[in-house]
């Protein structure tokens, strides 16, 4: 048997319902834990005929995490926790991409704000979880799959490619990358189509990435491809 190291490295942490409510923290933590107590009320019990009826066990779990305070930011952690604070939202977790993912309900509720001047500041985070934690597989990746074919161009070198994926697993917003032009192609919905059109002089190939959109400056790298001429 070999040793198994999991790391947590490249997850995700959202808050709040889907939609424009939905809060991605998954930059900001630099921690996460579901924590689990155990509690045992009343007293084992002993009948005359030497059985013993135990105590019941009931068991409390919270999220904790320890964030890098974002308090400048209108849409972000911190904020979306004071807005929120003592309500009940949607939580899902995913330590790694390759892990199961932890979806359920927990209690909003506000850690430290502010601190010593001019450094890094963090915050604890213990948000209790009410009810039940689902954990599912991970969702798979992305299928990328891509053609090329020659257009006629009106002036230089120009080739129209197109890109397909499929994202129905994870349902997140993907944007298409073209990495010679540095021109982007953005779609919501769980797959579809771009089609990009640039003028190049290169080896006859190009490199498409499909990526994970955090934010403007925020990406991950889900899958690659790259595209021969036609």
């Amino acid at each position: 048997m070999t040793i198994v190291q999991s790391k947590l490295k490249k997850g995700k942490l959202t808050l709040g319902a889907a939609g424009a409510s939905k809060l991605n923290a998954s930059c900001q933590a630099t921690n996460v834990t579901i924590s689990t107590t155990y509690n045992e009320t009343g007293d084992p019990i002993e009948v005359l005929c030497g059985d013993q009826d135990t105590a019941s066990t009931t068991a409390t779990r919270s999220l904790k995490v320890t964030a890098i305070q974002d308090f400048d930011d209108a849409d972000g952690l911190m904020r979306y926790l004071r807005t929120h604070e003592l309500e009940s939202v949607p939580f899902t977790w995913q330590a790694s991409p390759t892990s199961e993912v932890a979806s359920g309900t927990v209690q909003c509720r506000l850690g430290d704000w502010g601190g010593d001047v001019g450094v890094r500041l963090t915050t604890e985070l213990e948000l209790p979880i009410t009810g039940p934690i689902v954990w599912a597989p991970p969702p798979p990746p992305p299928v990328l799959t891509a053609t090329s074919a020659e257009t006629s161009p009106p002036a230089g070198d120009r080739r129209s490619m197109t890109v397909t994926y499929d994202n129905s697993g994870t349902g997140n917003g993907v944007k298409i990358k073209w990495k010679a032009s540095g021109s982007f192609e953005t779609f919501t919905a769980a797959s579809g189509t771009a089609v990009h059109v640039y003028t190049s002089t290169d080896d006859g190939s190009v490199v498409v990435t499909v990526q994970d959109v955090v934010d403007a400056s925020r990406t991950k790298d889900l899958a690659a491809v790259t595209i021969p001429y036609a």
